[in-house]
Order: C-alpha cells, then structure tokens, then sequence
C-alpha cells in the first residue's frame, strides 16, 4: 500500500464514519457517508430593497457536502443529494482533496430567480 493509498484509507476511516462525525446522505440514489454544513438560509424577504446590503441577500439554502472520491467519483452541477428529507442540488465542485480521497461540493435548495 503506497503512502497516499494509507493516507486516504486513515481520512475514510476517521472522517467519514458514521460512527464518528459523518452523517447519512443520498447521493444521486444512493446511500454513503458524508461531512454536512448546513449554511446560510433564504431568510429576508425585503432582498431587492435599497437598504439591504449584498451580503445579507440569499439567491439560496446553501450547504457544503464532503464526500468521498470512491463513493461519488465524478460530482457535476445538479446531482440530487436528500439530507434529512430535505432535497439539495450540487451547484459546484469547490475541491478534490486527492491526498484526503474527498470531494468538497456547494449545494441548495429553495433556490430563487433574482431574488424573487
């Protein structure tokens, strides 16, 4: 076993066990293993106001998903991922941790067309 293969296999077993701190998603239908940040939610109605500032707007539900490279070996835009019933669409790849096997994806749901 090579030193990235061993490398890997301590990121699996350490990181995403559910036994441990990963969680239960499906990914395009199938069940695996992932890392869960739920972030910022679509919370203000008054987005095209004046006074509200760029950074308070949310087009979104975000979350970020880690997943590993062996169970979702080439993420695109629009996989389905179901998080606690709850539906999410990948937006963007943000990074393939090689060393680490994992893929980091940006996801949401409740999307909104220009803040409407």
């Amino acid at each position: 076993m090579s030193m990235m293969d061993t490398q890997r296999s301590i990121v699996a077993t350490s990181c995403f066990s559910t036994k441990r701190i990963a969680e239960t998603i499906t990914y395009e239908g199938k069940e695996i293993s992932a890392l869960v940040e739920i972030g910022a939610s679509f919370a203000r109605t008054d987005w095209n106001d004046a006074a509200t500032t760029t950074e308070e707007a949310r087009l979104a539900d975000a979350a970020t998903f880690s997943v590993l490279d062996t169970d979702v070996p080439s993420p695109q835009e629009g996989d389905v991922i179901v998080y606690k019933s709850e539906t999410y669409f990948v937006s963007r790849v943000i990074n393939h941790d090689e060393a680490g096997g994992n893929f980091v994806l940006d996801a949401m749901k409740n999307g909104k067309a220009y803040g409407r």
